[in-house]
């Protein structure tokens, strides 16, 4: 008998996934195939050390393909020392498995997948039984992302619209999931984590640089079957590739919140946060094909479609050209949500959108503002400098308590009315250029409608701003 092993599953079986997720959870480490030498063998057990090139999460356990799924073989755990793996003493098969002429057999941590009931016979019935001696070598290479590769869907739903309420259920029952996500959290967490149980193929993508705050959740995604590909912008973000993790070198950090589910490209300004998020389906063409060209490639310049751009600086430029175009003032409303609050732009640039909402002001426009709060930290003389000024021109200024940030929201329109132009994304007003989104989506009622309901909720739980900085010169 023969033992070859690789870390990608074998033809003509399945990547491993748990035989029903409610029962067990397990992360493949490699894959490993047995052969019968001359006919066919019953293999009754395995003597044998698996060196990997990590130390491996407990228990280790060994489960076989049947020819539809992958079951356990008995209740033995190997025993780990550092990056070896060992079963000793005739760890016996339960039931024994032929080999006619292959076996295959996949080495994975997790809870401990039940073995069949009842056990099968092996066929045909072997001449002879052996019991296989098989030492393994896997070498540890980063997974290939094919998630973010996904064809889009053959038909979708034209233009843009909130789908907040159903997202989740949408991911949770999906086959192919690629998503960005900056600051993780509880629910969209779950809900990958359900999907990578039931045998979904998912990929998420996030700064290595929030690699301590998202690590726990990184952690039960993986642990769950999920994908990891760290962006890094350089080099002492690069950690240690293996068969669930792999990182990538991009020209700069990825905030922008983008999804590929089935063919089908979603938004978020909020990390996928809640229901209570504008969560939008673009089924926009060519939006789609520039969100993928981010999550797979990183390029600069970053793609845009028309209205629609993936880098910082064009988005916040986007933006600021909408509020000027509309021109608001005395009868008109502006409403501004931004997580971060301070000048942006490269050295040399103009604020442009804090430039369009005081003009406004002074305009005579009613101009509503609202950020996260309290204002506190390194950023906070620069924070409260802008916010004073602006309150100095009659803008209401409001803080909301929070730590989970929020959308990033404009709109404009005559006072009293529903807003006639818009605009929605992923950029703060700070200083560091990113890949972000940003979309003006004027003429969308409905769309709007979502956004000025978000926004409405924010400025209910929003508090008028204290000016930290009392001079209406103050300028940094």
């Amino acid at each position: 008998m023969s033992a070859t092993a690789g870390t990608t599953n074998p033809s003509g079986t399945q990547p491993f996934k748990t035989r029903r997720a409610t029962l067990a959870t397990g992360t493949a480490l490699f894959y490993f195939t047995i052969a019968a030498s001359n006919g066919s063998a019953t293999i009754t057990g395995i003597d044998g050390t698996f060196t990997l090139a990590a130390s491996p999460a407990s228990p280790v356990s060994i489960a076989y393909w049947t020819g539809s799924e992958w079951d356990g073989v008995s209740n033995v755990q190997g025993q780990i020392s550092g990056t070896t793996v060992t079963f000793s003493g005739n760890d016996s098969f339960d039931p024994a498995i032929a080999a006619n002429p292959n076996a295959y057999f996949v080495l994975y941590s997790g809870t401990q997948l039940p073995t069949s009931t009842p056990p099968p016979t092996p066929s045909p019935t072997p001449a002879a039984t052996a019991t296989a001696t098989a030492t393994a070598i896997a070498t540890a290479t980063p997974f290939v992302d094919t998630a973010c590769r996904q064809t889009p869907a053959p038909s979708q739903t034209p233009g843009t619209q909130n789908v907040a309420s159903s997202f989740f259920t949408t991911v949770q029952n999906a086959h192919t999931i690629c998503i960005s996500l900056w600051q993780m959290n509880d629910t969209i967490t779950s809900s990958l984590e359900t999907a990578a149980h039931a045998g979904a193929s998912v990929t998420v993508i996030t700064p290595y640089s929030e690699y301590s705050s998202n690590s726990s959740y990184l952690a039960g995604i993986v642990s769950a079957g999920g994908h990891l590909k760290y962006e890094y912008s350089n080099s002492s973000g690069n950690g240690t590739a293996n068969a669930t993790t792999a990182y990538q070198l991009s020209p700069m950090d990825i905030h922008a919140k983008f999804a590929l589910i089935d063919g089908i490209a979603y938004l978020d300004g909020h990390n996928f946060y809640s229901t209570g998020d504008v969560i939008i389906q673009d089924g926009t063409t060519g939006d789609y094909s520039a969100m993928q060209s981010v999550l797979e490639d990183f390029p600069t310049p970053a793609p845009s479609n028309g209205p629609f751009t993936t880098d910082k600086y064009a988005s916040l430029q986007a933006e600021a050209a909408l509020i000027t175009s509309a021109n608001p003032g005395a009868g008109d409303t502006l409403n501004f949500i931004s997580e971060d609050f301070e000048d942006y732009g490269p050295s040399g640039d103009a604020p442009a959108v804090y430039a369009a909402l005081t003009a406004a002001a002074a305009n005579g426009a009613t101009v509503n503002v609202i950020v996260e709060g309290p204002i506190t930290g390194s950023a906070a003389t620069y924070e409260n400098c802008d916010l004073s000024t602006l309150a100095s021109t009659s803008a209401l200024v409001h803080v909301y308590v929070g730590s989970v940030g929020s959308e990033k929201i404009a709109m404009i329109g005559p006072t009293g009315s529903a807003p006639t132009s818009a605009w929605i994304g992923s950029s703060n007003m700070t200083s560091t250029d990113l890949f972000d989104w940003g979309m003006t989506v004027s003429g969308n009622t409905n769309l709007i409608a979502a956004m000025q309901s978000y926004y409405n909720n924010a400025l209910s739980n929003a508090t008028s701003y204290t000016a930290g900085e009392t001079s209406p010169a103050c300028s940094l």
